[in-house]
């Protein structure tokens, strides 16, 4: 799978120890993510993965080590944008050419004693496509008649945080800098309410937050955010000018300012909306007007031809060009004669 902008996005801001142990901690619902802490965590080089899968699998490969324990995570991330049903045998697959590559890359004599254990692998999905994900779980359920048995099939099941299911109030509460791009990696309308007032909330949150966390939102922003936003370029401008505001240092009140400012912008557009409709309308009942004044006149003209009055009488009497009347009525009788 190739790259993308939203990719890339995601990727910088995970690769971030903080980013990501926030990640796990607050969207991953599991005992042993408490036991974590930041200086667990290792992120693996690139160079670590595969070749085949560098550019086509998950980059984002963390180390983690529990209580001096020898016993290591390899956390993956898998950046997915539609529903993809090989999920189960992609994860499986990815995991044993990891596996492979640490059975061969450790000492031989240790990887045949009674010691040596490979890491666990736990495998993460992380998803913000607009349609339901329907790709099973589990690898037992991507196996046919896997029913018929027990613990003698293969079997993981793959953690899933799907962006759009999350709650905003949750989102808001939760308060970090990887909440705040779940919240506005959202499906909604740009031109919706909910858009400007998640993007206040946004930048309420970040104003509470690190400078280098500022910056990591901002860059999210410009990387993804606004590729969204190219249908609407009003609203992309609005956007970006205050991004580069913000992103400079300028003095703008996060609390009241910004959602002053964008409470601002929903009501313009709520108003060039109401406007245009109102426009619309109005314009529609004048061409509604005209046509009926347009076929008054025809009929005049038609009935004062009837009667063998000469032309530039009816002309005078519907105030039209003498030109006019008889185009009208050649067309008349063009039609009749069809």
């Amino acid at each position: 799978m190739p790259e993308n902008m939203h990719d890339k996005g995601y990727k910088r801001i995970l690769s971030t120890k903080k980013n990501f142990l926030n990640l796990l901690k607050d969207f991953v619902l599991a005992s042993w993510v408490d036991e974590i802490k930041e200086d667990d965590l290792e992120m693996i080089d690139k160079s670590f993965v595969p070749k085949d899968f560098r550019e086509k699998e998950s980059d984002l490969i963390y180390k983690l080590k529990f209580n001096e324990k020898e016993v290591i995570f390899y956390c993956l991330i898998e950046f997915q944008s539609s529903v993809d049903y090989t999920m189960p045998f992609r994860l499986l697959k990815y995991m044993d050419e990891l596996w492979t590559r640490i059975f061969m890359d450790s000492d031989e004599k240790y990887r045949e004693t009674k010691e040596f254990r490979l890491p666990t692998i736990i495998p993460c999905v992380l998803y913000n496509g607009a349609a339901e994900w329907t790709a099973v779980r589990s690898f037992r359920e991507y196996l046919n008649g896997n029913e018929k048995f027990g613990a003698e099939v293969l079997n993981f099941e793959y953690i899933f945080l799907n962006v759009n299911k999350y709650n905003d109030e949750a989102l808001l509460k939760i308060g970090t800098l990887i909440s705040s791009v779940f919240m506005m990696d959202k499906r909604f309308d740009f031109d919706d309410e909910k858009f400007f007032n998640n993007l206040i909330n946004s930048f309420q949150t970040m104003s509470k937050l690190s400078q280098s966390e500022q910056i990591q939102f901002y860059d999210w922003l410009r990387d993804v955010l606004m590729k969204k936003l190219k249908s609407f370029p009003e609203v992309q401008e609005v956007v970006e000018t205050l991004i580069e505001d913000l992103s400079k240092g300028d003095d703008v009140d996060m609390e009241y300012g910004v959602g002053r400012y964008f409470e601002g912008i929903v009501e313009r557009i709520n108003l060039g909306r109401e406007e245009g409709i109102s426009i619309g309308r109005e314009e529609g009942r004048e061409e509604g007007r005209e046509k009926g004044r347009e076929d008054e006149k025809i009929q005049t003209i038609f009935r004062l031809s009837e009667m063998n009055l000469p032309e530039e009488e009816i002309a005078r009497a519907v105030a039209y060009s003498v030109e006019r009347v008889i185009q009208i009525k050649n067309e008349r009788y063009a039609n009749m004669n069809i």
